[in-house]
């Protein structure tokens, strides 16, 4: 399947912490990009479309989501951007007739939620999205049984289902790299000192939190989730800086 994942412009929301910043700094959307690479792994062709770092309206999204012509749309999206993932599923939904999914954190703390209140978004992938996506496209393919993919929130006559929360992946060395070929990486830049404006990207070398935190209620949201990279495929990452499999 054809798949377009999106990161809606967010620092127009920021304008209060950005309106006096000489340079704006952006990084790759790294949740993407590992998404992309789980995808691409499993045979499906990935396109992403960056809002921040060029600076596109929903609109300017939309009309690129009509050019592409996907299968599925994907968005990630917070609490505070998910007004802009929202106007852009809603309307590639409509216009389109495209699968509509939405990842991040808003959709894991809120999946009913963005489900009776957006008709246009069909799936809400929660947490850690590789191997949900996965298992979730298999069955859009298939048998289009949705009844047994962990982490997915989805409707049964008009209604949300939340599946089973996922467990978080212990081996992050099994997961692909992030799927950088997919962008543009001229486009990310660092301000340094006396040199202005430099190309940069992100490595990722754990995920998770170190505290068992109390504070968190939400059973989507699990605690004590800290996990590390072990150093052979960090290394990988840091030299190829690049997508391929960290086992191949």
């Amino acid at each position: 399947m054809k798949v377009l994942l999106t990161r809606p412009a967010y620092s127009p929301l920021y304008q209060l912490l950005t309106s006096k910043t000489k340079w704006k700094l952006v990084y790759p959307p790294m949740g993407l990009l590992y998404i992309a690479s789980a995808l691409e792994e499993g045979g499906h062709q990935v396109e992403i479309v960056d809002g921040e770092v060029d600076n596109l309206t929903p609109d300017e999204i939309l009309h690129r989501i009509e050019v592409s012509k996907p299968d599925i749309v994907g968005a990630g999206a917070t609490t505070v951007d998910f007004e802009y993932a929202q106007f852009i599923l809603n309307h590639a939904k409509q216009r389109f007739g495209v699968i509509t999914v939405l990842g991040g954190a808003h959709g894991t703390i809120f999946p009913s939620q963005v489900l009776e209140e957006n008709p246009y978004i069909d799936y809400v992938v929660r947490g850690e999205g590789e191997v949900t996506i996965r298992e979730l496209l298999k069955e859009i393919e298939g048998n289009k049984d949705y009844s047994r993919i962990e982490g997915l929130s989805y409707r049964d006559n008009g209604k949300p289902i939340n599946n089973k929360t996922r467990s978080l992946i212990k081996d992050l060395d099994s997961i692909c790299s992030p799927a950088r070929h997919l962008l543009d990486t001229n486009k990310y830049l660092f301000p340094v000192s006396r040199k202005g404006m430099r190309v940069m990207t992100s490595i990722q070398t754990s995920r998770g939190c170190m505290c068992n935190r109390k504070d968190i209620l939400d059973p989507n949201v699990q605690r004590m989730s800290f996990r590390l990279h072990i150093l052979l495929p960090y290394v990988r990452q840091r030299n190829t800086i690049q997508g391929p499999c960290a086992g191949g």
